[in-house]
């Protein structure tokens, strides 16, 4: 395990420390963004041994998943082209971005519609906090590159509900 895996793993370990059996509030997701960005920046994560999403698809690798459904952390690639429906995640969620651009919208929903409130991209060293009540769509066919970024959810991607159950219909 590299220097970059070992850190992680311990970032992880303490983030499953604080968080236990409680929601983070929004300040602290913040605060474990800024340390997930440092870690990954001075890292220089060694992408290699990962295979990079080609067009249409999205890898996503565990880097440090809690056994128990906790805090886990996730490398994912997403290849141009990749578009997800607006979804929760039922968690929180951290995301630093690595390479590339991953474009995110965001919406709000109100009796049972959903809208468009507002978009954002995230780069290399940017990073996103969401809410386990934010609902997002991810839209990458603005982008020119395959992307790497780094996802800390509040949850094991393996304990929450199906992608299906997640997602929210839009009007045309």
């Amino acid at each position: 395990m590299t220097a970059s895996l070992h850190a992680l793993e311990d970032f992880a370990r303490q983030i499953r420390g604080e968080c236990h059996n409680r929601t983070p509030e929004y300040a602290q997701l913040q605060a474990f963004g800024e340390h997930l960005k440092k870690i990954c920046l001075a890292s220089n994560f060694d992408l290699s041994q990962f295979q990079l999403a080609g067009p249409g698809k999205e890898f996503m690798y565990p880097l440090s998943e809690d056994p128990a459904g906790g805090p886990s952390v996730y490398l994912v690639s997403d290849g141009v082209g990749v578009n997800t429906p607006p979804h929760d995640h039922r968690t929180w969620a951290v995301i630093v971005g690595l390479s590339g651009i991953e474009f995110h919208v965001f919406y709000h929903c109100a009796d049972d519609h959903i809208r468009k409130v507002k978009e954002c991209a995230v780069a290399s060293g940017d990073v996103l906090v969401m809410t386990d009540s934010d609902i997002h769509a991810i839209d990458a066919t603005r982008g020119i590159h395959p992307t790497w970024h780094v996802h800390l959810y509040g949850r094991s991607q393996a304990r929450l509900p199906s992608f299906a159950s997640r997602c929210y219909p839009t009007k045309e």
